[in-house]
């Protein structure tokens, strides 16, 4: 739970007159704006409080554009709340939020996008909104999709191969079975002998020459 204090803005930014409060809003500004996560602060109504550059970018916007407009249409181009919104979600039930979603880039295309969300409460619990940071997860979807594509490849192979020996060994068990019933049909006996005198194997014209 985000809880602001008496030198923390709505939108959870440091602000205030002195000196040191004013340096630090810009530096953690400043930082917002430098990594890859789009930063919001939307408040309950849903309405954009505050974005760092990164969600300017993703909203298609200028800086400080998507400042008053909702979520849903700074950030999905919708007129209506998301379905199944997580901003809302995560102020019912008090909790923070991570989910994944799909986003549109400027031109349109959808992305794939790991959002998490963290209720704000003002000093008496009251919910007076939420951030919200969002990571663009394409490439961690590409590369799980190689490596399901990869494990898939691994296991097809395992599966011919498998299914290569399934044919091999009927393939030699038939081969013996015609083999047997050629030697069994003979007419010309046929028998084979261990070096201590047993008989391992005959056929019946030899049982019939020799009586067995």
């Amino acid at each position: 739970m985000t809880k602001p204090t008496d030198d923390v803005q709505a939108d959870g930014i440091a602000a205030g007159p002195s000196s040191g409060i004013r340096q630090q809003r810009d530096f953690f500004r400043h930082l917002a704006d430098e990594v890859d996560l789009g930063i919001l602060f939307i408040d309950k109504d849903l309405t954009v409080k505050w974005s760092n550059s990164t969600a300017d970018k993703w909203s298609s916007r200028g800086p400080g554009e998507s400042l008053g407009m909702k979520c849903h249409c700074a950030l999905q181009h919708r007129d209506e709340p998301c379905v199944d919104c997580p901003g809302l979600r995560a102020l019912s039930t008090g909790e923070p939020l991570d989910t994944e979603s799909t986003h549109l880039r400027s031109d349109g295309t959808p992305f794939p996008v790991r959002t998490r969300v963290y209720p704000v409460y003002d000093d008496h619990g009251k919910p007076i909104g939420f951030h919200e940071i969002l990571e663009d997860i394409t490439e961690q979807k590409a590369r799980e999709a190689r490596r399901r594509e990869s494990d898939q490849a691994r296991i097809d192979a395992a599966v011919s191969r498998r299914d290569e020996a399934e044919r091999n060994l009927a393939r030699s068990v038939e081969k013996e079975r015609f083999l047997a019933d050629i030697i069994e049909k003979s007419h010309q006996p046929l028998g084979v002998g261990f070096p201590d005198g047993r008989l391992g194997f005959c056929n019946q014209a030899f049982c019939d020459l020799t009586g067995y």
